[in-house]
């Protein structure tokens, strides 16, 4: 974490963010999946309302990133689990280092986004005042990483959605819900 403080070793922090970021997407998968358990799908709907709006959502954060990034599941100081998108190699763990589009927010109004179909955020996407905070623990990802889906998808939005859909099939909601529990959620 050092290094996203210094300009002067970008390099190394966003070879290591991805690093990390990829093994973290990889390790929440599994080729023989698992139904998420009731504990886990009652904190996600104290969240977001019911798992299904979860999904949605989710999906709908990581269909509006531009070009290349990641979609998090996070875990804020209070225990509310919201969404996140990151750019490039942007991280969860670093304000400075998120690679948020817009970095002169600080005060967004992400539910009148919402509403807009085409900014692909959403009612449960983290507000600038709480990612100030850097208090959020990773809880799932997906890469939006063209190479992570281009050769088995293409790249129309149909494509990626189907990508998504096969990802939600293959989450490994045991290590999801270890996360949860390993920062105190339930």
């Amino acid at each position: 974490m050092d290094s996203a403080r210094s300009l002067n070793e970008t390099q190394i922090f966003n070879n290591a963010s991805q690093a990390w970021n990829n093994d973290f997407f990889l390790r929440s998968l599994t080729p023989e999946p698992k139904p998420m358990s009731d504990a886990l799908a009652k904190k996600i709907a104290e969240s977001f309302g019911s798992v299904e709006i979860f999904k949605r959502e989710f999906t709908t954060n990581a269909l509006g990133l531009f070009g290349s990034g990641w979609t998090w599941l996070v875990e804020d100081k209070e225990g509310r689990l919201v969404l996140l998108n990151t750019y490039n190699a942007g991280s969860p763990h670093h304000r400075r280092r998120m690679q948020r589009e817009d970095e002169t927010s600080t005060d967004h109004d992400f539910a009148a986004q919402a509403q807009n179909p085409y900014s692909g955020a959403s009612k449960y996407s983290a507000p600038a005042k709480l990612m100030a905070n850097n208090s959020y623990v990773p809880i799932l990802c997906v890469s939006m990483w063209e190479h992570a889906y281009m050769t088995d998808y293409g790249i129309t939005n149909e494509g990626r959605k189907k990508y998504l859909g096969n990802f939600f099939e293959s989450v490994d909601w045991s290590a999801v819900e270890g996360r949860v529990f390993r920062v105190g959620g339930f």
